[in-house]
C-alpha cells in the first residue's frame, strides 16, 4: 500500500475518531451538554425529571447511533478501501462518510444559527473535511498505482 493510501486511511480513521469521541461523550453523560443548556436557555436542574429522562434517552440513542456509524465505517474502510482498493469502492465509502458526517454538521450549524449556542460545528466540520482529504489521498494513491 502506497504512502498516499496510508495517509488517506489515516484521515478516515481520524474522522471516525472524532465521531467516536462524540459517541462516548453522549453515552456517558449524566446531564446535557453545555451547548444544549445554551440552546434550551434552561439549566438541567430546572427541567422536570421526566424531561431529563427523555433528553438522556435521546442523547444515549444518538451516542449509540454514532457508535454504530463508527463500527460500520471501520468495517467498510477495511473491506472497501484497504482490502479491495478500487475507485468505485472508494467512492461508495466516501458516500457513506458524507451521509454520516454531513447531517450532524448541518444540524449543529442550524442550531447555532437559530439559538446562538456554541454547538460543536468545528468537530463536525473536521470529520467531514478529514473524510474528503482521505478520499483525495486514496484516489491519488489509486491513480499512482495505475
Amino acid at each position: 500500500m502506497r504512502a498516499w493510501a496510508w495517509a488517506g486511511a489515516g484521515c478516515y480513521v481520524a474522522a471516525f475518531a472524532i465521531v467516536l469521541a462524540f459517541a462516548l461523550a453522549y453515552l456517558t453523560r449524566r446531564r446535557f451538554m453545555p451547548y444544549h443548556r445554551a440552546a434550551a436557555d434552561q439549566s438541567w436542574d430546572s427541567l422536570s425529571p421526566r424531561l431529563r429522562l427523555l433528553l438522556l434517552a435521546l442523547m444515549r440513542a444518538l451516542g449509540a447511533a454514532w457508535l454504530a456509524c463508527v463500527a460500520g465505517g471501520a468495517l467498510l474502510l477495511n473491506e472497501w478501501v484497504l482490502t479491495r482498493p478500487g475507485f468505485a469502492a472508494l467512492a461508495l465509502f466516501q458516500a457513506y462518510c458524507l451521509l454520516a458526517f454531513g447531517p450532524p454538521l448541518a444540524i449543529a450549524s442550524g442550531l447555532r444559527r437559530a439559538t446562538g449556542a456554541r454547538t460543536p460545528v468545528a468537530g463536525a466540520a473536521a470529520a467531514l473535511i478529514l473524510s474528503l482529504l482521505g478520499f483525495a489521498l486514496c484516489a491519488l494513491a489509486l491513480r499512482a498505482a495505475q
